[in-house]
């Protein structure tokens, strides 16, 4: 996850000249939506990101789900996940349940 959230702040960077001659406001709502899409938040506007903000919003979206899967929670969405992430966390989720004496 922390992976996703440097290239997000890479990106905010390297986005800043293109809003050079955008007002301050423009600036900060788009940051903000940038913010709300990264962290899955519901208002986030999705088409108002660049198409490298929005595969950065995904890559956080889809280590949220990792990790709610790795931790066995409600919120996980196994079809969202890859076959070795799965695989990983099934075989993580059957040790626990061993540990705990299920």
């Amino acid at each position: 996850m922390r992976h996703a959230w440097t290239l997000l702040v890479s990106l905010a960077v390297l986005a800043i000249p293109a809003f050079a001659q955008s007002d301050p406001l423009s600036i900060a709502q788009h940051d903000r939506n940038l913010e709300a899409c990264a962290s899955g938040s519901p208002s986030c506007n999705p088409s108002q990101l660049t198409s490298a903000e929005a595969g950065l919003a995904a890559l956080a979206q889809h280590d949220r789900n990792l990790g709610a899967c790795a931790s066995g929670s409600p919120s996980c969405s196994p079809s969202q996940l890859t076959s070795a992430e799965a695989s990983l966390t099934r075989s993580r989720s059957s040790r626990a349940a061993v540990a705990m004496g299920r």
